[in-house]
């Protein structure tokens, strides 16, 4: 089912860009503004994180560690749609934060096993979140929040918790 809930991911995604307002620029713009309220067609990005999220809760099927912060993950993704940036700034980066939090333990308590996917899954969506937050690379940080999107789809297809 996490196979499920990462098409579904990638189809919203590419449907939300496809109906993107005019002057979206993806390589500069988090995929959160596709979600503002001034977007008509924002439903679709929060329709697309919200089945996201729910698919990849509904796919744990084993009390572990790994399990609950694959839900910690996806409640994550389901609050940040549901609170948009631009309304609920607070909530929605805390929720973005949680749920980061969440898959860096995950990917971290495999990598420290010597497991190389969670490692270079990890040090690649690391090295993209810096790259995120250095204010001279502002013009890239759309392309490295796709990176850390990128990095955890292939991490959770790896490991289909």
């Amino acid at each position: 089912m996490v196979i499920v809930a990462i098409v579904v991911f990638i189809i919203f995604i590419i449907l939300a860009h496809a109906f993107a307002p005019a002057g979206y620029r993806w390589k500069s713009e988090t995929v959160s503004r596709l979600a503002d309220s001034g977007h008509p067609h924002r439903w679709i990005l929060k329709v697309g994180m919200v089945a996201y999220g729910m698919l990849l809760i509904a796919s744990t099927s084993e009390l572990s560690l790994l399990s609950l912060l694959v839900v910690i993950y996806g409640l994550g993704v389901i609050v940040t749609a549901i609170f948009t940036v631009e309304k609920y700034k607070s909530v929605h980066m805390f929720s973005i934060y949680v749920a980061g939090g969440a898959l860096v333990v995950a990917m971290f308590r495999l990598s420290i096993t010597g497991d190389i996917i969670s490692l270079i899954c990890l040090a690649c969506l690391l090295i993209a979140e810096i790259i995120f937050n250095i204010k001279s690379l502002k013009k890239w940080r759309g392309l490295s929040q796709r990176t850390v999107h990128l990095f955890t789809l292939i991490w959770l297809a790896a490991y289909g918790v």
